[in-house]
């Protein structure tokens, strides 16, 4: 009393329903109290995330806080009856570990919904939570697309450049962890200066878009492609020696010669493909791209539409 601490003050004989409704309200002014309290650091690492999944489990954490509800335990279940409320906070009587009440958690905000004995402070205190989630649940996924643009080349759809180097040095670090060998392949579309001058950029265009389908196409999981820049193109080949890479770079190049057709090229589609693994003891991941590199000159100079080592 002497610190000022007191919430309230209830006269004898207590009625049942007085009594339980000065215990919310008093609770609830603890929560909101507390949960005033933590909520600027709250923010700071929800508009930090990102992605959706992790802001919705900070605000899931926040509220999971059991010094937040004041009780022994607090865990997300379905509520009975509610499966398409989305999960639920039940709090739980520190004594008895009886339910005292839930509150539905509604990640895209369209429905909050609680038990009568749960005090409307919670309810508000949980659009409170779950307002700056969605929003920081928006940020996060124009984060992503943001993301993928800086990382694709337009035209193709496909890794750019930049997406392409940050990738090769990638798999060298883990290459120089794990001891396996990977292989690179650098390509040239032959004679394309010729398609865009007797066909027009057009065609043109639609020949780089057939290559780069083709080549994710021919992708697994673990590899990437992508466009070097103008008609030159790079694949990555984790775990696979050059010969295993030269395989299937033959399967590329029919596939190749097939869209050639399709297009209505008269001289065909055709590519000069270089190769190289680490096996060949680059001194770095820069080298290993200037090995294929020269295998891929070595196939121009020799006639194009051909894969060199």
């Amino acid at each position: 009393m002497n610190q000022g601490s007191i919430s309230g003050f209830l006269t004898k004989p207590w009625d049942g329903d007085e009594l339980r409704s000065a215990v919310l309200q008093f609770t609830g002014d603890s929560i909101l109290s507390h949960a005033g309290r933590r909520f600027p650091s709250y923010l700071g690492s929800l508009f930090c995330a990102k992605s959706t999944d992790e802001a919705q489990g900070l605000a899931r954490s926040f509220l999971a806080d059991p010094q937040l509800m004041g009780c022994r335990n607090i865990v997300f279940a379905k509520k009975p009856g509610a499966e398409d409320k989305g999960p639920q906070i039940l709090a739980m009587d520190r004594l008895s570990g009886e339910q005292v009440g839930s509150v539905g958690l509604d990640p895209d905000h369209r429905e909050l919904f609680g038990d009568a004995r749960i005090h409307a402070n919670f309810q508000a205190l949980v659009r409170s939570i779950f307002e700056p989630c969605r929003l920081a649940c928006a940020a996060a996924e124009a984060w992503d697309e943001m993301r993928l643009l800086s990382e694709r080349d337009a035209l193709s759809g496909i890794f750019n450049r930049r997406a392409i180097e940050k990738a090769l040095s990638v798999e060298w670090a883990r290459s120089r962890r794990n001891g396996r060998v990977f292989s690179v392949l650098l390509m040239d579309v032959d004679s394309f200066k010729t398609i865009n001058d007797l066909m027009g950029h057009e065609t043109g265009d639609r020949g780089i878009q057939a290559v780069a389908s083709i080549l994710e196409q021919s992708c697994r999981a673990m590899d990437s492609a992508g466009r070097y820049g103008g008609d030159e193109f790079f694949l990555l080949f984790p775990e696979t020696s050059k010969i295993d890479a030269a395989a299937a770079a033959r399967r590329i190049q029919e596939k190749i010669a097939a869209a050639g057709i399709l297009l209505g090229l008269p001289d065909g589609l055709s590519l000069s493909i270089g190769i190289a693994d680490t096996q060949a003891n680059p001194a770095d991941a820069a080298q290993l791209l200037a090995f294929a590199d020269q295998a891929m000159y070595r196939v121009k100079r020799a006639g194009r539409k051909g894969i060199g080592f």
